[in-house]
């Protein structure tokens, strides 16, 4: 007896192979797979606070950053001992970190590099007196990261934000000389 796969000509019957793959095998997985891709493109922020742990030969790097609810972060202030995060059209306060002293900045810190890389997006800040650079990791994007540097009792904090498309963050950083 001949199977009724093999009794229809080559071609016909590659057709028929390839649409059981695509209608069992082959639709679902690739379904999968976009729902895969599409959760870990467009998955939520965090609801919480997330670690930072930043890098330096000379510094212990630490902060964490956090959601906040604007459209996109258009530049930061310090009012009345808070970190302002300004938006188009609406603005959010934020408790400054312990320790950061409101009334004393300190300009000397730059950002000279960005990279993106692993969903990741790595900033390197370089010290303008002492060349001495920290890097930190947070989300991967294409909105400017705002920041200021304040002293702290035991070195600098800096204060970022950053965002766009309702998706933003402020965050902060303790930069401590290493013992």
């Amino acid at each position: 007896m001949v199977s009724p796969r093999l009794s229809r000509p080559p071609a016909a019957a590659g057709t028929l192979i390839i649409s059981r793959v695509l209608n069992r095998r082959f639709v679902p997985s690739t379904a999968l797979a976009l729902l895969a891709l599409l959760n870990a493109t467009c998955s939520q922020p965090p609801e919480g606070p997330v670690a930072l742990q930043g890098t330096s030969a000379k510094f212990d790097i630490k902060g964490q950053y956090a959601p906040i609810a604007l459209d996109r972060v258009d530049s930061v202030s310090v009012e009345n001992g808070k970190l302002v995060v300004h938006g188009p059209t609406a603005t959010q306060n934020v408790d400054l970190p312990a320790g950061a002293q409101a009334s004393n900045p300190d300009p000397h810190w730059s950002l000279t590099t960005e990279t993106e890389s692993g969903g990741k997006r790595m900033l390197t800040f370089t010290h303008n007196e002492t060349i001495d650079d920290f890097s930190i990791e947070i989300p991967a994007g294409t909105a400017d990261v705002h920041y200021g540097t304040l002293k702290s009792q035991n070195g600098d904090v800096m204060l970022m934000a950053w965002g766009e498309k309702s998706r933003c963050y402020w965050g902060y950083v303790t930069i401590v000389p290493k013992a």
